[in-house]
């Protein structure tokens, strides 16, 4: 059987240039960590309202919360986020038959849905506001009755159509409360736009 032979272990006294006169080694190894600023990020949420869309639309309120903490945290930087919807509801262009039937939706295609109000009854109204802040302590509360779109939107769902008007048309430069983007979308600002839908793009 092999045997193993322990050796002494000699100590030698090191010099570390640390302590050496006008050494600008660093003593340790631990920096301060840059202070990183809050990531402005604008999220435009593209809703189908048409008529097949109600559990969809009760999902999404479902997932919200998981959906706004993972945002909050993202990669460990604090977010600064805004939150807008507008419908996918732009025209319809219809054939009945022999009959077309055409319809325009102006007071959504690509414009930004009121937040509603919660009234003493338990309804709701629209309000003045068009946009949520990330920090606003009832953002959850108000963004499920803003994905809320309902039912009764075009059957001829457009989303890129709707985002489409919304950030590259005139309403780029028009002003939130009007239903435009001027005022939500920010200058450094990334823009997320999340489609939510049960049919493919039919514009």
């Amino acid at each position: 059987m092999r045997q193993l032979s322990l050796l002494p272990l000699v100590f030698l006294s090191c010099s570390s240039p640390v302590n050496e006169p006008g050494s600008l080694v660093p003593g340790n190894c631990q920096e301060q960590a840059p202070l990183l600023q809050p990531q402005k990020t604008d999220i435009l949420f593209v809703i189908d309202n048409s008529n097949s869309m109600a559990e969809e639309q009760a999902g999404v309120v479902r997932e919200l919360p998981a959906f706004i903490q993972s945002l909050r945290e993202s990669g460990g930087v604090r977010q600064d986020f805004h939150v807008g919807v507008i419908t996918t509801a732009v025209y319809q262009n219809a054939r009945l038959g022999t009959q077309i039937i055409y319809d325009e939706y102006p007071s959504q295609a690509g414009k930004l849905q009121p937040v509603p109000l919660v009234l003493a009854d338990g309804g709701t109204a629209p309000s003045n506001e068009r946009f949520i802040l990330g920090d606003d302590p009832e953002l959850l509360a108000e963004f499920g009755r803003l994905v809320t779109q309902g039912t009764g939107g075009s059957g001829q769902e457009t989303p890129f159509e709707a985002a489409r008007l919304a950030v590259a048309g005139p309403l780029a430069s028009v002003s939130a409360d009007q239903g435009g983007m001027a005022g939500f979308r920010r200058d450094g600002a990334r823009l997320l736009v999340v489609v939510v839908s049960d049919e493919g793009e039919c514009s």
